[in-house]
């Protein structure tokens, strides 16, 4: 099967090209996310995904240093809002963290 190959870009230099397989970390699949991370940290040197909930409630995630790309998935995030009954334009604070 061909796909269509891109770009991705951030201030005009090259981050990443596509298709590419991007491994995913998750509470909703019942691990402890960040030992995981730092578990796999030592193996993965290309871009991951982590749900920005994890980010935002985990007690003490960990910093991530060692991927090229990271890409935000507000998908869990974006469930714990409606199910918590905020249906405003207001978004939830987030925390800083070192990414």
């Amino acid at each position: 099967m061909l796909a269509r190959k891109m770009k991705l870009k951030l201030n005009g230099l090259e981050v990443g090209t596509t298709p590419m397989l991007v491994p995913a970390f998750s509470s909703k699949a019942n691990i402890d996310i960040c030992k995981t991370i730092e578990t796999t940290s030592e193996s993965i040197n290309g871009p991951i995904l982590i749900s920005a909930y994890d980010v935002n409630y985990a007690e003490e995630f960990p910093p991530i240093t060692f991927p090229d790309l990271i890409f935000l998935d507000s998908g869990g995030y974006g469930d714990f809002l409606l199910s918590s009954g905020n249906r405003s334009n207001s978004p939830m604070p987030y925390r800083s963290i070192n990414l």
